[in-house]
């Protein structure tokens, strides 16, 4: 999938939600597009297009705010930043001011429409500004509290500690390949990489939380060694989008980073 036209389509999908053009999205929406909001209850079609349309109509003027974008493979591109407005009033003037952040994962199919948006916000937030009442999610500090304690544990070369933030039969799928299941083999993986990278480092870039679903953006620092590696510092980034179970752990994490860029890196070009 070329990346500029990627970006050029997201781009343009940007502009048409802050336009409220509900049709120029249907146009670049797959006929049966699901769109995930996290709470486990998945639109469909028009559906997708009626709830947009209920929130443009609750906030007039809502926009997306410092948008940022990253292309990953298998067609996936994650749009972060905060929707921001105000709420609509009887008598049209603005009303309390709405800003809540948020985090969307764009899936491509082979025509290049949407087949799959799945949304990830501060679903805290988001409850209390629209509509005053409180949301049943995970507590958001608990999330970010999981992915210190992951990022941690692989910048500590403790394997076992990356498999414990795992519930036990949890599972991880990296650029769509073999998933990795359960504690032990989630270690082996996590073991694969920390033998690559003595000095590998995880950094915790972005956590981004909504209903039972996150978003983990992360960068990988470290100097390859052995016979996968040139020698050369590698960086790279990437994204998980995990799945959390009600014991707060994670129950399914997909990976997604640029694997060509990866190999590039590893060889010292």
């Amino acid at each position: 999938m070329d990346q500029a036209l990627t970006d050029g389509r997201c781009r343009r999908l940007v502009a048409a939600f802050d336009n409220h053009d509900c049709r120029a999205l249907e146009q670049a929406c797959a006929p049966h597009c699901s769109f995930e909001r996290g709470d486990g209850n998945p639109l469909r079609g028009p559906e997708v297009l009626e709830a947009l349309a209920n929130l443009f109509a609750r906030c007039p003027d809502a926009r997306l705010g410092a948008v940022r974008m990253r292309g990953f493979p298998a067609r996936q591109v994650l749009v972060e930043g905060f929707v921001e407005g105000s709420l609509a009033t009887e008598g049209g003037s603005p009303g309390r001011p709405v800003k809540f952040s948020a985090g969307v994962v764009l899936h491509f199919n082979d025509n290049e429409t949407l087949d799959r948006v799945a949304l990830h916000v501060d679903t805290a937030a988001a409850a209390e500004q629209l509509s005053g009442a409180g949301p049943h999610a995970p507590d958001a500090s608990l999330v970010r509290a999981l992915a210190e304690r992951y990022s941690r544990a692989w910048s500590s070369q403790d394997p076992r500690g990356v498999a414990a933030c795992f519930a036990e039969e949890g599972f991880q799928i990296i650029n769509g390949g073999t998933p990795a299941v359960g504690r032990e083999a989630l270690a082996g993986v996590a073991l694969s990489f920390m033998r690559t990278f003595p000095d590998l480092v995880i950094r915790l870039d972005a956590i981004l939380a909504g209903g039972d679903q996150a978003v983990f953006n992360w960068t990988l620092i470290g100097t390859p060694v052995g016979a996968d590696g040139g020698g050369k510092p590698v960086r790279l980034s990437g994204m998980e989008v995990w799945d959390l179970g009600t014991d707060g752990l994670i129950a399914s994490s997909r990976g997604y980073f640029d694997t060509a860029a990866y190999a590039r890196q590893l060889i010292g070009e």
